[in-house]
């Protein structure tokens, strides 16, 4: 017979195998509406506003070295989503911006979470925004 604690264990494990599958889900959905949101963005004339779709970042062309994610993120705040954006406004940004629809999603989390470690950007809900200070 299985103690209590067997029972709660094996439980806290199908929860946690569950709540990664979620997460999965979730990123693979954030990833796909950036990807649209690129198609959208390249449409040689885009169609009406939507559901909360955001001004487009304005397109800019960088000539030489490419950005890193860092610097992409700390200009895209401070320059195109100057009132914060979900990780998806991220991407967006960077492969409209700076021609750079080769950052993942995977690649950016890490970044984000040092920049906010550094105290460069703050995250409220699933928003990112740039701390300015003065």
């Amino acid at each position: 017979m299985e103690s209590t604690a067997d029972i709660l264990l094996a439980h806290k494990q199908r929860l946690v195998a569950e709540l990664a599958l979620a997460k999965a889900k979730v990123e693979s959905i954030e990833m796909e509406i950036a990807n649209v949101e690129s198609a959208i963005g390249s449409l040689p004339q885009a169609p009406a506003p939507t559901i909360e779709q955001k001004s487009a970042p304005t397109k800019v062309r960088h000539i030489g070295r490419k950005m890193s994610v860092k610097a992409m993120v700390l200009e895209s705040l401070d320059q195109h989503l100057p009132d914060g954006g979900e990780v998806h406004d991220l991407l967006n940004c960077f492969a409209t911006v700076y021609g750079r629809d080769d950052v993942a999603r995977t690649s950016l989390s890490p970044q984000l979470t040092t920049l906010k470690n550094e105290g460069k950007i703050s995250r409220d809900g699933m928003i990112w925004r740039l701390v300015r200070n003065g």
